[in-house]
C-alpha cells in the first residue's frame, strides 16, 4: 500500500506484503520491502524480516502440536478434559536466537506434573523450577474453576536476540477450553441382615473360620438342608457421572484405609498392627483401581447409568485359634469416585469422596467367641465433592506383615 501526505512535502513509503501471508502460519516467508523516498531523490529499498513466535499445544498425546486462539470457537481441537495430558512448546523464527524462557502457571484449575498410581503407591509429582524453564511444559489439570465458556491459557515470557544482536522480550500464550465430568450422585447405604440383628457380628466361614465382620457372609448348618449361607454387604455405594461432550473415559472406585488391629494372647501379651493414622490402599484385590472400571461414552444416557460398589470388612481369627483371647479392629475408609478420560497417558482424577468407619471387639471364652459388649460402632457414608487426589505409600496386605512396628519402621523412613 502507499501513503502520501502534503504535510511531509512529498515524503511517502511503500510497503510490499508477500501474497497469502497468514500471521499464524510460521511456514510462510516473512520478508518485506520497505521503500523510503524523499522529494525527487532516488527511492531507497530496505529489506525487512518480520520475526514470529507462538505457543503450540498438544492434548491427550494426540501427536499434533497446534496453535490455538482466543478467537476460535470451541471444538475437539481446542478443548482439553481434566486428567488429559497437556504439552506446550514455544515455536519461533529460526533467525532469532532464544536466550531464556519462563512458563507461567496454566490458568483455570489445579494442575500437577504427573500422578502415578500403582498397587503399592499413589504419588503426586509437582513441577520444579526447572520445569518452568524447559523447552516443553507438560501438565495435567485435576480440576476446573470458573465456567466452561471461560478460556484457559498457558503462557511463556521469552527473551530472544535478533541477527543484529538486539534483545527482545516476547510474551506469547495459547488459549483453549477446559471441561470436566460431573458427579451427579454418590450415595451409600448400610446393609441389613435378614434376621434384623446387628450389622457387626461374629460370622462363620465355609471352613469354620471365625470372623468379626461388618456384614459379610455366614455359613450355618441347617438340619434339613445341610450347610447354607446368609450374606449381606456391610456398605453399598453407587454413583453416576456425566462427562464432557469432548471425551468419554472410565470411572471407578478407589478406597484408602486407616487401619488398626490389636490382640491379647493367652499369655497376656498384646500385639498390634497399625497404619498410624496414614491411609494405605485397601487393595486386597491386588489391583488399582479396585472396583468397577466402568467404561463411559459421550452419550449422556449411557453415562448416567448407576454403577455400584460394596465392602464388608472383617477380621478372621481362623477356625481353631486358641492362642488369642481377644481381638479389636478399627478402620476408617475414604472411598474415592475417580475418573480417567480417553487419551494417551491420561491420569485418574477425583470427583467425590465418601468417608465411613467401623470398629468392634470380640473375646474368647471356653473356646467360644463373643462380641465384647458396647464395642461395636459404624457410621459415616456421606460423600462430598473434592478434587484432592488420593495418595498412599503402602498396600494393606503389606501393612499386615508388620507386627508391633512404628510407621517409620514399616516404611523404612528411619534408615
Amino acid at each position: 500500500f502507499g501513503v502520501t501526505d502534503s504535510a511531509y512535502d512529498g515524503w511517502w513509503f511503500i510497503w510490499t506484503k508477500p501474497n497469502g501471508l497468514d500471521n499464524n502460519d510460521s511456514s510462510i516467508d516473512r520478508d518485506f520491502t520497505f521503500r523510503f523516498t524523499v522529494a525527487n531523490l532516488e527511492p531507497v529499498d530496505l529489506n525487512v524480516h518480520i520475526a514470529w513466535a507462538e505457543v503450540q499445544v498438544q492434548f491427550a498425546g494426540e501427536g499434533d502440536f497446534k496453535t490455538t486462539s482466543s478467537n476460535d470457537t470451541q471444538s475437539e481441537d481446542n478443548t482439553v478434559v481434566v486428567g488429559q495430558k497437556v504439552e506446550a512448546k514455544l515455536d519461533y523464527d529460526p533467525v532469532m536466537t532464544w536466550t531464556s524462557k519462563t512458563w507461567s502457571a496454566p490458568t483455570g484449575g489445579n494442575f500437577v506434573k504427573k500422578y502415578i498410581t500403582t498397587n503399592s503407591a499413589g504419588t503426586i509429582v509437582n513441577h520444579t523450577s526447572g520445569d518452568y524453564t524447559a523447552d516443553t511444559f507438560e501438565f495435567y489439570y485435576t480440576s476446573k474453576t470458573g465456567t466452561s465458556s471461560t478460556l484457559r491459557k498457558i503462557s511463556v515470557n521469552s527473551v530472544f536476540t535478533d541477527p543484529n544482536g538486539h534483545s527482545h522480550g516476547i510474551n506469547r500464550d495459547a488459549s483453549y477450553y477446559l471441561e470436566t465430568p460431573t458427579a451427579n450422585s454418590f450415595t451409600s447405604e448400610w446393609g441389613e441382615w435378614s434376621d434384623g440383628g446387628d450389622l457387626i457380628r461374629i460370622t462363620t466361614g465355609s471352613s469354620g473360620d471365625v470372623r468379626l465382620s461388618l456384614g459379610g457372609e455366614e455359613y450355618v448348618i441347617d438340619p434339613d438342608w445341610g450347610q447354607t449361607s446368609n450374606s449381606v454387604h456391610g456398605i453399598t455405594y453407587q454413583a453416576s457421572i456425566s462427562t464432557s461432550d469432548y471425551a468419554g473415559g472410565t470411572f471407578a472406585y478407589t478406597q484408602l484405609q486407616n487401619y488398626y488391629y490389636s490382640e491379647v494372647t493367652v499369655n497376656d501379651e498384646t500385639n498390634y498392627i497399625s497404619s498410624w493414622g496414614h491411609y494405605v490402599i485397601d487393595s486386597s484385590l491386588q489391583r488399582f483401581p479396585q472396583y468397577f472400571e466402568a467404561g463411559i461414552d459421550y452419550d449422556s444416557s449411557i453415562e448416567n447409568t448407576w454403577k455400584k460398589g460394596y465392602d464388608s470388612p472383617w477380621e478372621d481369627v481362623g477356625a481353631y485359634d486358641y492362642n488369642r483371647v481377644a481381638v479389636y479392629r478399627e478402620d476408617s475408609f475414604k472411598t474415592y469416585l475417580t475418573y480417567k478420560p480417553d487419551g494417551n497417558d491420561s491420569i485418574w482424577i477425583t470427583l467425590s469422596v465418601l468417608e465411613w468407619y467401623w470398629e468392634g471387639a470380640m473375646y474368647q471364652s471356653a473356646n467360644q467367641w463373643y462380641i465384647l459388649p458396647n464395642s461395636t460402632n459404624y457410621g459415616g457414608g456421606t460423600s462430598y465433592t473434592t478434587n484432592v487426589l488420593p495418595t498412599w505409600e503402602l498396600n494393606f496386605l503389606t501393612l499386615r506383615l508388620h507386627v508391633n512396628e512404628t510407621w517409620d519402621e514399616i516404611t523404612g523412613d528411619n534408615e
